[in-house]
């Protein structure tokens, strides 16, 4: 019998006592009702384009802390995610860092309750978790077929080894990993973006006791002053290393695209890749998308060829690349910004 398949991705609305900063989301804490909004139109979207693209034979479903008070969600992705099947999975957040552990993203170990929460399904399945602004642009065939045969995939960012990530170079996450494994490392760790967690039932469940003891060995690093693991991929990285994880079998689905004024990687191909990261357009692609999905008139629901309706939808998020007005847009709203945080000066 063929595995069931899950793609989901998750949301974590953060209080005053664990709020932290999120660099694109801008100056706002992450306890912030604005950026709990923010967070809901991603995760709107990402259910509602992935049902229209290629949810045939795919289980959704959303983690989240907030399961009990699902009105703390804008009502229209309230009724976004019932039409789109979504099952609502209430996951606690346990494993939240220090205040001083890292400066930004206190809730992204959630991953390891989530893969708790995994292990003790029966149900054989695999799992493909990505944050909640990566869009599915197309059927997810190939991504699963290739996890249920691997066990788990990982994506590369292929920083250099001396470039900071989070607050480690690749140098000194080769320490680390050395001494939180008690092993030695004859070449450079590999760096796995952590905006993709994708393996099956099995392998997650032999993830989760080397999860937790990285974790347990990072807070314990942290209070001696020691280089740790300071976010989620750090801590990824480490478990695929300890399971000799393949490297890289996710780059070929999937692409971390910057659309922002001051940096821009995109390339006429993007589009033929299945998922596509889009960091830089919380504040503006997915505020623009919102709108179109919560509209059952609009072009998202109208248009029934599906080439129009690909472009039209990757116009809106800039894919590959922003539009002159988009550039001038957020040239206008950094601008804008930057003269109120003059006038509280």
């Amino acid at each position: 019998m063929s595995a069931k398949r899950v793609l989901s991705t998750w949301i974590v609305l953060d209080g005053a006592e664990n709020a932290s900063n999120y660099p694109q989301a801008g100056r706002l804490q992450s306890s912030d009702p604005r950026i709990h909004a923010l967070y809901w139109r991603c995760v709107a979207s990402f259910f509602a384009v992935a049902k229209c693209v290629g949810g045939e034979g795919l289980s959704f479903r959303l983690y989240t802390n907030s399961s009990g008070n699902m009105t703390k969600a804008l009502p229209q992705v309230i009724e976004l995610l019932s039409q789109a099947g979504v099952e609502i999975v209430g996951v606690p957040i346990k494993h939240v860092p220090p205040v001083g552990y890292y400066g930004r993203w206190r809730n992204q170990f959630y991953i390891i309750d989530i893969m708790a929460s995994i292990a003790k399904e029966t149900e054989n399945a695999s799992y493909l978790i990505l944050d909640s602004d990566c869009l599915c642009l197309r059927p997810l065939a190939e991504v699963f077929a290739l996890i249920e045969q691997k066990g788990a995939i990982t994506m590369l960012t292929g920083e250099k080894p001396d470039a900071y990530i989070n607050g480690l170079t690749r140098e000194q996450m080769k320490t680390v990993f050395e001494e939180i494994g008690n092993t030695q490392l004859s070449l450079l760790p590999k760096y796995s973006g952590g905006e993709l967690f994708a393996a099956n039932l099995d392998t997650i469940r032999r993830m989760l006791p080397i999860a937790e003891d990285a974790w347990q060995s990072s807070l314990e690093r942290h209070s001696s002053g020691k280089l740790k693991l300071n976010e989620e991929a750090h801590l990824l990285s480490f478990v695929y290393y300890m399971l000799g994880i393949e490297p890289g079998l996710a780059n070929q689905f999937i692409k971390r695209l910057w659309t922002g004024i001051h940096f821009r990687n995109g390339q006429p191909d993007d589009s033929r890749l299945p998922i596509i990261h889009l960091p830089a357009e919380k504040r503006f692609g997915y505020v623009d998308l919102f709108k179109v999905i919560t509209d059952s008139s609009s072009w998202f629901y109208r248009e029934k060829d599906a080439v129009r309706w690909r472009h039209r939808l990757q116009r809106t998020m800039s894919i590959p690349r922003p539009s002159f007005l988009k550039m001038v847009r957020e040239i206008g709203t950094y601008g804008i910004v930057r003269m109120r945080n003059m006038a509280k000066m």
